[in-house]
């Protein structure tokens, strides 16, 4: 009983509760029988090990249902600023397009914002504002949806949305919108729109 308490207690420093909780209580068992047992059972020590180990591994297991949340909503949040930062760039890309074609307006797409095949020079169908990987249309686990606005008679495009969805939950749960004004809003579970509230 002595060894299954140390071994248990091993065991706990996995952060397995149910083992740290078997190697406390087999510990307490076993010490009590041999200190009864008058000198005739050997092993106290490794039932004081036990449940030492044990006591360590409960320590463990509960710091880590404590902490594994936290990190993962740590990391989450982390997650979710890429896609903050990205809708900034397409933001300061339309911008950056809109004022080299002034006869156009904004973009008709990401990929007009996105780079030129090689030994071609950017122009209005690539203008090489960013990278390739935007340009597809998902980047760091969100999904980039691109609205281009409708054009004037002049086919003048002057309004554009852009939004940013978690491809799963694991993504993310934040979903993202921003437009012409640059004004970046956001939802929780659902799509965000234009009346979305912008983030703080």
């Amino acid at each position: 009983m002595a060894i299954a308490s140390l071994v248990s207690g091993i065991l706990s420093l996995l952060c397995l509760f149910p083992a740290a909780v078997l190697a406390i209580v087999l510990g307490y068992v076993a010490g009590a029988k041999i200190r009864r047992s008058g000198g005739a059972l050997r092993g106290e020590g490794m039932a004081r090990a036990g449940v030492n180990l044990g006591i360590v591994g409960l320590i463990f297991a509960v710091l880590a249902v404590i902490a594994i949340p936290n990190l993962l909503r740590s990391r989450m949040a982390s997650g979710e600023a890429s896609p903050v930062g990205t809708l900034r760039t397409i933001n300061t890309a339309e911008v950056t397009y809109a004022s080299t074609y002034p006869e156009r307006g904004f973009s008709v797409t990401l990929a007009q914002l996105g780079p030129p095949a090689p030994n071609v020079q950017p122009g209005p169908e690539a203008a090489g504002f960013i990278d390739s990987v935007l340009a597809s249309g998902q980047k760091s686990g969100y999904r980039f949806t691109y609205v281009p606005g409708p054009t004037d008679e002049r086919g003048f495009r002057e309004t554009y949305a852009a939004l940013a969805d978690p491809v799963s939950p694991e993504s993310g749960h934040r979903h993202f919108f921003t437009d012409e004004t640059g004004v970046i809003r956001a939802e929780t579970d659902r799509p965000a729109g234009p009346n979305s509230p912008p983030l703080q």
